[in-house]
């Protein structure tokens, strides 16, 4: 039986049944049992021929020789993260960040933003969460949203405003 894609439950029920002559296949609507979600199978008979050849099994390795593999690796590993390190460009500044690279997890906290004439981090970093809150149709919801996106950043809203 096939789990179902959405929650992984194996129970299902069939819907509806078809057979499709030039796929010589049978396409199954099913609904699942568990979470309720729809979804279409496609099954084909299997005559018994191998599709693809499985290649066999590479003799085992001594316990040295798999300690002196897993090394290399590590070694490999290592320098690649050094050249990668040394070459790495400059982090862009807080000022330049748009906030669409945020990855807001909801549509309305982004949209309010911008509504507001909050285009970059640095903008949005010059508010407190109080002021974010007065912006109209921006909740607690979307707040949570943003503090949660400037935490993966490194970063946080003041807790009051400075003064200037």
């Amino acid at each position: 039986m096939i789990p179902c894609p959405e929650c992984n439950a194996l129970g299902h029920k069939v819907l509806e049944s078809r057979y499709q002559p030039k796929l010589k296949a049978k396409r199954r609507r099913c609904v699942c049992k568990a979470c309720g979600f729809r979804f279409t199978t496609q099954e084909k008979v299997w005559t018994g021929e191998h599709l693809s050849v499985v290649p066999a099994e590479p003799a085992p390795l001594s316990t040295a020789a798999r300690l002196d593999q897993i090394e290399a690796r590590l070694e490999a590993l290592i320098a690649a993260k050094v050249r990668v390190s040394t070459q790495s460009a400059p982090e862009p500044t807080a000022v330049s960040v748009p906030i669409e690279r945020l990855g807001l997890r909801t549509v309305r906290a982004y949209n309010t933003l911008k509504r507001a004439g909050v285009h970059t981090v640095a903008q949005l970093l010059s508010l407190t969460p109080a002021d974010l809150l007065r912006i109209k149709r921006f909740g607690v919801t979307s707040l949570t949203d943003v503090v949660m996106a400037l935490e993966q950043l490194g970063l946080e809203l003041p807790r009051e405003r400075e003064s200037a």
